[in-house]
């Protein structure tokens, strides 16, 4: 005869409450060519929870079992036998707390170029005109937005192919440019069928 005595099945439970949230700005550092570089911050949200998890350690289970030598005959020398088998298992939980960081850009760039003995900084702020997007091109900073509802999707670039109005900046170690673009292919400085209100580069204060 063999009897077993199992412990009982080890459930996991999870779970995860916010109970936090923390606001932060993390600002994200472009450089193009040595003298000009663009800032580029996000807002951040740090979400924190609570996740219950297992914690392991040691059970034991009981076999209780008949042992027969038969010497003799069969089922003759028989005697009870009882084995302890140690195994894993599951024998509390602990709650620990862990966080997820969530940023969004703020839709607002700052530029600066560097003059030697001082710094020029300027903002282009695209919060309410659409989105913009940045790149380096012959150690120029070039920066090119499009308008809510035009070569902007969802509040990110697309592109500016013809018939989506575009605004261009090429800012150079010595130079600033403003280009536009709307029916034509390419950037110019004046192109009458660019109808939208345009960005400003403005000048930050010391």
């Amino acid at each position: 005869m063999k009897r077993i005595v199992l412990s009982a099945i080890a459930i996991v439970i999870f779970s995860a409450f916010v109970f936090a949230a923390i606001s932060e700005v993390k600002s994200n550092l472009f450089q193009a060519g040595s003298a000009i570089s663009l800032e580029n911050p996000e807002d951040c949200t740090i979400e924190f929870y609570d996740v219950t998890e297992p914690v392991y350690g040691t059970c034991q289970r009981y076999n209780d079992y008949e042992l027969c030598l038969n010497t003799s005959g069969p089922n003759t020398q028989c005697s009870m036998k009882h084995d302890i088998i140690n195994y894993s298992c599951e024998t509390g939980q602990k709650t620990i707390t862990k966080n997820n960081t969530n940023c969004e850009e703020r839709k607002k760039y700052t530029i600066n170029i560097d003059k030697g003995a001082s710094t020029e900084k300027k903002e282009l702020d695209f919060s309410e005109w659409g989105a913009c997007k940045y790149e380096e091109e012959n150690g120029c900073l070039i920066v090119t937005c499009s308008p809510h509802g035009d070569g902007t999707y969802k509040g990110k670039f697309t592109n500016c192919k013809s018939g989506k109005s575009c605004q261009r900046f090429e800012i150079c170690d010595g130079s600033i440019k403003v280009l536009y673009k709307n029916s034509r292919n390419d950037f110019v400085e004046h192109d009458p069928s660019f109808r939208r209100p345009k960005l400003q580069l403005k000048e930050v204060q010391k």
